[in-house]
């Protein structure tokens, strides 16, 4: 019988073997503005040398999206995004933040003119998790919201995440997916940009992100390589819920997924994840 150890081993596994990457598909990334910024932080998978860049084919006036290379040497490289999006009401909020480096807090503010009002967690992996102190101590006076059940070290201000409570005046949406507690997470979809945000359950791997070949390895493992995917079926105990989750997302008008790693953006996204998600339904 696995234990609670083996467990959480194997979550760690499966969900962070989609981020094996050595770099995306793209060419439309600029150098931050402020590269003479410290990009260090202390930590098992801390960003590697290459700066932080905006993703100017996916982002917006009002969204822009960062991605920021992370690894530990030639064994493990990965990209981790977040979003930042600013509402009609001139609310700004950061989704996902990603390793809070002193040039990542310094774009953050520098991308809408002001300091965030809110910052949502919107998943219980340590991978994420681990990030979320630098932002607290930086922002002490932003709402941070998370799932319930999970605390985010530091924050004065912190709320429920829920699909009956977010800001945004109907400008953004949710989808919690609560597959089994290994497996927690969300969806958010951005209205004015008709994008929605995957987390580690749907991303698109293709050959030229894989860093190593233990890192190919892994990826063939879960059983998604040159395709979008869902790379955490294993952890997804709950069928029910993520069946009810994933229904929730389509029928969302959106025709992009701007995952946390891989592809981005994954197109035709409704049928790919749709096909994707299919298994839930065998």
């Amino acid at each position: 019988m696995l234990s609670i150890l083996s467990l959480a081993m194997m979550a760690v596994v499966l969900r962070t073997a989609a981020g094996f990457a050595a770099t995306t598909t793209t060419t439309a990334l600029k150098p931050s503005p402020a590269p003479a910024l410290s990009q260090e932080w202390e930590t098992m998978f801390p960003p590697s040398t290459r700066p932080l860049t905006v993703l100017d084919h996916v982002s917006t006036a009002d969204m822009v999206v960062f991605q920021q290379p992370h690894g530990l040497g030639s064994l493990y490289r990965h990209m981790m995004r977040h979003a930042i999006y600013k509402l009609k009401d001139g609310t700004v909020i950061v989704y996902n933040p990603i390793a809070p480096t002193e040039e990542t807090l310094h774009e953050t503010v520098q991308t809408f003119g002001r300091e965030p009002d809110h910052i949502i967690v919107p998943t219980n992996s340590y991978e994420h998790l681990v990030m979320v102190p630098g932002w607290t101590r930086r922002f002490p006076n932003a709402v941070f919201w998370s799932l319930p059940g999970v605390e985010l070290d530091g924050a004065q201000i912190s709320k429920d995440l829920t699909e009956e409570s977010l800001p945004g005046s109907g400008e953004l949406e949710i989808a919690v997916m609560d597959a089994s507690p290994l497996l927690q997470e969300c969806y958010l979809l951005h209205r004015p940009t008709k994008s929605a945000f995957s987390i580690d359950s749907f991303n698109w791997i293709a050959d030229e992100h894989i860093a190593s070949s233990l890192g190919g390895a892994g990826i063939k493992a879960v059983g998604g390589y040159n395709r979008p995917h869902c790379s955490t079926k294993m952890l997804m105990w709950n069928r029910d819920n993520c069946r009810r989750a994933i229904s929730r997302v389509l029928s969302w008008d959106f025709d992009k997924v701007i995952p946390t790693h891989g592809v981005c953006p994954i197109p035709n996204a409704k049928e790919a994840m749709t096909e994707a998600f299919s298994f839930l339904d065998a």
